[in-house]
C-alpha cells in the first residue's frame, strides 16, 4: 500500500488512497527532514551500486544489487556497539528492488 518516492524520499500511497495519505500525515512520516534523510540513504546505496559497476567496468547485476540489499537488511554495530539496522534501510531496499526491475 505504500511506496517511497525515489525523487524526493517521501512515503506515499502506492495507489493514491486518500485514507492512506491521511494516515501518513497523522504519523508524520514525511515531516521535514525525514524525506531528505531517506533520499540521502538511497543516494548512498546508489553510489555503492555505481562503484560496483565502475570497479568491474560493466553494468551491475541482480547479484550486485542483492549484495547491497543484504548489507542494508542485516544488523550492524552502531557507534555504541549495539546491533542496529542501517537508518532508512527499507527505503534503500525499495530503491534497490526498483533498480532490479528497471536498471
Amino acid at each position: 500500500m505504500l511506496s517511497y518516492d525515489l525523487a524526493d524520499g517521501k512515503i506515499k500511497s502506492r495507489f493514491g488512497d486518500a485514507d492512506v495519505e491521511k494516515e501518513l500525515d497523522i504519523l508524520k512520516l514525511n515531516k521535514p527532514g525525514l524525506p531528505t534523510a531517506r533520499r540521502t540513504a538511497m543516494d548512498t546505496a546508489w553510489e555503492l551500486l555505481k562503484k560496483k559497476k565502475n570497479l568491474q567496468n560493466r553494468y551491475w547485476t541482480k547479484d550486485d544489487i542483492n549484495e547491497i540489499i543484504e548489507t542494508y537488511t542485516n544488523k550492524r554495530r552502531d557507534k555504541n556497539g549495539n546491533l542496529a539496522y542501517h537508518a532508512y534501510c527499507m527505503a534503500v531496499v525499495h530503491f534497490l528492488e526498483e533498480k532490479k526491475r528497471y536498471p
